[in-house]
């Protein structure tokens, strides 16, 4: 399923909510769900802080016993890694979503090319025993 949501703070709830319910459709199960959840809100709330776009496009799909989610918007990707112990608060949000997404990879919007997308992968966990 795919939505577009304003780039906006105001739209991390709703953002976040669309992304948990298209989890739980998948089955992936509460705790998968929340990371899952996490890691979109996360990569939302980076082009909501740093790429100059006006929108951001979610496109839900379940692949096998998978959900993969591309995060979308029209900017241009920083691949400088910030040192937050230096530069302050924030910097830890590709590893937050290597945290918590089975996969991620990162198509990077350049200044001839503009629009990042930020795809992230989460599977199904298997029961353990």
């Amino acid at each position: 399923m795919e939505r577009i949501f304003p780039a906006d703070p105001a739209a991390l709830s709703e953002i976040r909510s669309f992304i948990r319910g298209e989890a739980m459709q998948a089955t992936l199960g509460t705790e998968s769900a929340e990371e899952l959840t996490l890691a979109v809100s996360e990569a939302a709330s980076n082009s909501i802080r740093h790429a100059e776009t006006t929108s951001i496009r979610l496109d839900a799909r379940k692949e096998g016993n998978c959900l993969v989610v591309d995060v979308e918007d029209e900017g241009i990707f920083d691949s400088r890694l910030p040192i937050p112990e230096i530069e302050g608060p924030g910097g830890r949000g590709i590893l937050l979503m290597t945290a918590f997404a089975d996969e991620v990879a990162i198509v990077e919007g350049t200044p001839e090319a503009p629009g990042t997308t930020v795809r992230l992968v989460k599977c199904k966990s298997r029961p353990k025993g």
